[in-house]
């Protein structure tokens, strides 16, 4: 047996001994739950991350509605194993790989009453110093470095109902600076209904320049309604060495997550911000994973995550140069992962990024106007296998006029458990919209550069103030349902972009302004198997071709067929991409498995 072998067959016994013990921690016998309600008895409604408030910013609420304490809301408990959060964004079964269990042909069942944290990341800069056990001080960031944060809440129905909504900033110490910003109603008004979420009252938070780790804790809907809200941390720096553009969600905590592309190397910084926003403490395994598959030894670190605190974790220290990704895996509690990634050649910056986390493997991956630029290795795909299983991948690219040809084949292999980039040579500059399809469930995501370097310097040379490339990346996003969408960027050039499946159609939004009033119903014809996109003018709140105020938000109703979405934020400082989500879960409830 090679080297290689060994080191593989190694790394399996690793994976293997750390499966059972999460399925032996998992396996502790629970009371039996009652029978499951009946399909049409799980409320709709909406979520995904919401920002914090700080004190000058403050919250803006649009309406009234009743305030009040949020009593604890019961709930159906599903048996064996299955651990779930309210908010229907954290809910994990951590069966699924037990003998003995079958998936339940019967309704969800409904998530526990419980608040749901969102944690943005903390704002780009490199560390001074960080300790053995992940706590970090940062250098004096540059002055043209800016960043905002941006959340919206809304009510759980028409008659402006909120849930309790608080505030803090998250460090290694603890809390600070806890707040209530909305006193949560007792419950829902008298004949209130859950209407569409841009018909609903709405809480807008605002800050700008935070520097620490944000959070926003939401409790359970009044009534025990799903809530619905999002949250987003923006990032521009015209110089210095760590400048480009950044814009990303704030995350709710999770069990698993997997990032592709930290940016390695002397000049690299890559920091992965781990926040614990629960009680309990949490033991987080962070793992690099390369060609060869997961590292052992200096490639994995163990961090004990305090509750109601955050580490950080350098990946300087954990990898090499080459294409890698990262995986984080809690036991105890979950967590908020934010990788944040730069590049610089001294004191020029070279791009940064909030890389995109994926919660799960897929086999399909749809990531619409990728702009692609007309210089070598400016787009590239990565893909993760994380199973053991060989997986064949196959890449489309679709430009104005279809399909375009790629100079190597589209269709190739990836070994399990390995990292693999692949340049897209041959594809002409512009936006293109990318669908990756795999044998077994991947993860994937593609990384391109800004077409021109930054900076408006008068000498010409490598003056401090200049920068290159920004960087930025795309993941596969989720088909847009009705209450999908995103905040959007106070500054630099926001662009939405769509594209369907086989069946044309047309998607109908509402814009928000930034006091949290929407306007009325607007539509874009998207073609089939073709794309459209909202142009900045198209998002400014005097209509189409004005030059009117610019929405804070967007927010799509449920389209005919089959869409997907993302957003773009360019500029003079750079590039940065995200998807478009649903802001609310229609069921907040969980699937289990239940022992024969």
């Amino acid at each position: 047996m090679s080297a290689k072998k060994v080191r593989r067959h190694i790394r399996r016994l690793q994976r293997d001994r750390r499966r059972a013990r999460r399925r032996g921690s998992a396996s502790t016998p629970r009371p039996p739950a009652p029978a499951p309600p009946a399909a049409d008895t799980t409320p709709a409604a909406d979520t995904t991350p919401a920002a914090d408030t700080m004190p000058a910013a403050g919250g803006r609420r649009r309406g009234g509605g009743r305030t009040g304490a949020v009593p604890a809301v019961p709930a159906v408990l599903a048996v064996l194993a299955v651990v779930a959060v309210a908010g229907g964004s954290i809910a994990r079964d951590v069966t699924d790989a037990a003998p003995g269990t079958r998936p339940v042909d019967a309704p969800l069942f409904p998530t526990a009453a419980a608040d749901t944290p969102f944690v943005c990341p903390p704002m780009p800069g490199r560390p001074e110093t960080l300790s053995s056990d992940g706590r970090v001080s940062y250098q004096q960031r540059d002055d043209a470095a800016s960043s905002a944060l941006h959340g919206l809440v809304f009510a759980v129905d028409d008659a402006g109902s909120f849930p309790e909504v608080r505030r803090a900033r998250l460090a290694e110490d603890g809390r600070r600076d806890a707040e209530t910003v909305v006193e949560g109603a007792d419950a829902p008004a008298e004949g209130a209904s859950a209407s569409a979420l841009a018909d609903r009252e709405t809480t807008v938070v605002t800050e700008e320049d935070p520097r620490r780790a944000a959070l926003l804790e939401i409790g359970p809907g009044p009534g025990g309604a799903p809530i619905a809200a999002s949250a987003m941390l923006e990032y521009s720096a015209s110089s210095g060495p760590v400048s480009g553009v950044a814009a990303a969600r704030c995350a709710v905590p999770q069990r698993e997550q997997f990032f592709l592309g930290p940016e390695t190397g002397s000049q690299a910084t890559s920091l992965l911000t781990l926040a614990n926003p629960a009680e309990r403490e949490a033991a987080v395994e962070v793992a690099v994973h390369d060609a060869d598959g997961p590292r052992s030894g200096a490639g994995t670190r163990t961090v004990v995550v305090p509750g109601d605190s955050l580490r950080t974790v350098n990946l300087a220290g954990l990898a090499e140069d080459g294409a890698i990704g990262v995986s984080v895996e809690s036991s105890g509690a979950p967590v908020a992962a934010q990788l944040t990634s730069s590049a610089a050649a001294g004191s020029v910056g070279a791009g940064v990024e909030f890389l995109p986390g994926q919660a799960g493997a897929a086999g399909e991956h749809r990531m619409p106007a990728v702009p692609l630029p007309d210089t070598d290795g400016g787009g590239t795909l990565w893909v993760h296998v994380p199973g053991e299983d060989e997986a064949t991948v196959e890449v489309q690219v679709f430009g104005e006029d279809g399909l375009e040809p790629l100079e190597g084949s589209s269709v190739f292999s990836v070994d399990g458990g390995a990292v693999r980039a692949i340049d897209l040579a041959g594809v002409p500059a512009g936006a293109h919209d990318v669908v990756v399809r795999t044998s077994v469930p991947t993860h994937a995501a593609m990384r391109t550069v800004s077409s021109d370097e930054r900076g408006d310097g008068d000498d010409g040379g490598e003056e401090a103030g200049a920068s290159g490339p920004d960087f930025a990346w795309q993941a596969g996003v989720e088909r847009l349902r009705a209450g999908s969408g995103t905040l959007l960027p106070a500054e630099g050039e926001a662009s939405v972009h769509l594209r369907a499946e086989e069946q044309a159609t047309t998607a109908t939004y509402r814009l928000m302004d930034g006091e949290g009033s929407f306007g009325g119903p607007r539509e874009v014809e998207i073609p089939a198997e073709g794309s459209a996109a909202l142009g900045s003018e198209d998002l400014r709140l005097s209509g189409q071709g004005g030059g009117g105020e610019q929405a804070s938000a967007i927010v799509f109703e449920e389209p005919g067929a089959p869409v997907v979405g993302s957003l773009r934020v360019s500029g003079e400082d750079g590039l940065s991409m995200t998807g478009l989500a649903p802001l609310g879960d229609p069921h907040q409830a969980v699937r289990v498995r239940l022992r024969d």
